[in-house]
């Protein structure tokens, strides 16, 4: 099943590796195919390489508030990824940095605090302080072997692999595959 936007090195295998055993009906029976030699050739990320990142952050003057698994900042649940919150800069701004569990692939949010509420923000409504903390992260990460996902990427339904979420058969964005979070 061709996908029609292009990804980083191993991002497709690594979706096909975690999900197509647990694909439902109506997904594209290729997957299964394509499945059976992405097995092997596929990385897993490590906690040497949450520890290297959040090292290669702090050496270059990221402040790192907290590392967490999914389910330790969710409070509940299991996740196939960990989150990295920076130290806050901004009165109502905190940086986090999504490391999956499926191979090199970061992404960030911003979430915006109003009263009882959280956003997230796109990196527009950013201040000048956390756009300038967000490009030196992107560096970081870059130069030590992730890969740095934007949030155009992670908004890509990957096409033709149906799986059950939260009761309903249905594609998944990437970043709902990469970054998945059940309670």
């Amino acid at each position: 099943m061709p996908w029609r936007f292009e990804t980083p090195p191993g991002l497709r295998d690594a979706i096909v590796r975690a999900y197509v055993p647990n694909m439902a009906k109506g997904s594209d029976l290729l997957y299964k195919e394509e499945h059976s030699y992405t097995l092997a050739s596929t990385y897993k990320t490590k906690i040497e390489d949450r520890e290297l990142l959040v090292e290669a952050l702090v050496n270059n003057g990221v402040n790192v508030s907290k590392i967490q698994s999914a389910n330790e900042f969710h409070g509940q649940g299991a996740g196939n990824y960990s989150v990295i919150t920076l130290e806050q800069i901004e009165e109502y701004y905190t940086t986090t940095i999504f490391i999956s569990d499926l191979g090199r692939f970061v992404a960030r949010d911003i979430v915006w605090f109003q009263q009882d509420h959280s956003y997230s923000m796109i990196d527009d409504e950013l201040g000048l302080e956390s756009q300038k903390r967000l490009s030196l992260c992107r560096n970081i990460v870059t130069q030590i072997g992730f890969y740095w996902l934007e949030s155009k990427l992670l908004r890509h339904i990957v096409p033709g692999l149906n799986l059950r979420c939260f009761g309903r058969l249905k594609p998944l964005p990437i970043c709902e595959l990469l970054y998945f979070w059940e309670a």
